[in-house]
């Protein structure tokens, strides 16, 4: 799950390969631009 702007509700831990994965995601998206992004599973 990702939240622009804010954390997913009842977010837990996550590891680090699957931030980096929904980091490389959000390259392309413009609604993350100098936003902060919430990553959950």
């Amino acid at each position: 799950r990702k939240v622009v702007g804010g954390a997913p509700v009842s977010s837990r831990a996550i590891s680090r390969a699957d931030v980096a994965h929904a980091m490389l995601g959000l390259i392309d998206d413009p609604a993350a631009v100098k936003q902060g992004v919430g990553v959950a599973y």
